[in-house]
């Protein structure tokens, strides 16, 4: 089925996105990290409206951004572990990511193994990834690329889960009042009018139509609180996941030995989640970094000095006897 210009609208009306995040997590050698989250266009105000987790606890600083009387807010905090990192930020109401450090001694390196995992929230039917994009659309997402040719993309699947919901919430209360008339349900949404949305009780009007002589008042009341169900999730769940994309940045000990980050400057990688890609995805970041324990190298060099050093001596004193 084609994808309706109702939900097209829905989609336009919800998602607004101003703010613009950027989060970085660096990691010590001795496994401590600080998070430092940079907001553009937001003045530090309204906390409520952010999409990760701050409160008093976290360093504020303002910055004037330009002369355009824009404001670049940064909010940072240092924690001694990973798991300390990860209970903080699992309290925001929209992304809780797993992260997770693994340290490992192998005497001249210490290794470190990080990753953080966004999971898929997709408030509405979650369809089959495969019919929306390809193989290489893909692994783009899981990787983190931010290319421009996947945001319609993104917004046509977003549009096609809502799609199946809203439909799927008017045949079961036509069924619920044993009205069957799939395919002018279906025609109905492929020809609606996309303004009529502004208008929730316009819209639970026209489907009442489809219904003829057998509309009743509690029919109507039945297609609004699926209207009103739907609008819900929007508010609550949808908008808040495809409001914002953020940069994920991570900045490991050492020498990066490996990570799925396509944005490598050093030791810094960097990862762009795009608006809505965790509806459709989950999002993993993953690397990996060693650094050398000079002390191991030291302490190892004089190990073999002195055991060179018993195995000559015997040797020169038995030669230095014979002659």
């Amino acid at each position: 089925m084609k994808i309706n210009k109702l939900i097209i609208a829905m989609l336009l009306f919800f998602i607004s996105a101003c703010k613009e995040y950027f989060v970085t997590t660096k990691i010590n050698p001795d496994g401590s990290c600080e998070r430092i989250i940079k907001i553009t266009d937001y003045n530090g105000n309204d906390s409520n409206d952010l999409r990760f987790y701050v409160d008093s606890t976290w360093t504020k600083k303002i910055e004037r951004s330009g002369k355009d009387s824009n404001y670049t807010t940064t909010f940072s905090k240092k924690f001694n572990s990973v798991v300390e990192l990860e209970n903080e930020v699992r309290k925001s109401p929209t992304f809780k990511p797993e992260i997770k450090l693994n340290k490992t001694f192998r005497w001249f390196y210490t290794y470190y193994e990080y990753s953080e995992t966004y999971k898929r929230n997709n408030p509405f039917k979650a369809l089959p990834l495969e019919k929306y994009f390809s193989p290489k659309d893909i692994d783009s997402l899981n990787q983190g690329l931010g290319e421009k040719s996947l945001s319609n993309k993104l917004e046509y699947y977003v549009q096609a889960c809502m799609s199946a919901v809203l439909i799927d919430s008017v045949k079961n209360v036509m069924e619920k009042h044993s009205i069957h008339n799939e395919e002018r349900i279906n025609e109905f949404f492929e020809k609606m009018d996309p303004s009529i949305f502004d208008h929730k009780e316009k819209l639970t009007g026209a489907i009442l139509d489809l219904c003829g002589s057998q509309k009743s008042p509690q029919l109507k009341n039945d297609l609004d609180s699926a209207v009103t169900r739907l609008e819900r999730k929007i508010n609550n769940q949808l908008e808040p996941v495809l409001g914002s994309g953020f940069t994920s940045r991570v900045i490991l000990p050492g020498l990066l030995l490996d990570s799925n980050s396509k944005s490598v400057e050093g030791n810094l990688l960097s990862w762009k989640v795009e608006p809505g890609s965790l509806v459709a995805i989950d999002f993993s970041m993953k690397a990996t970094s060693r650094i050398a324990n000079t002390w191991a190298f030291i302490v190892t060099g004089i190990v073999l000095i002195l055991l060179i050093a018993l195995l000559l001596v015997p040797a020169l004193r038995r030669r230095r006897t014979n002659f």
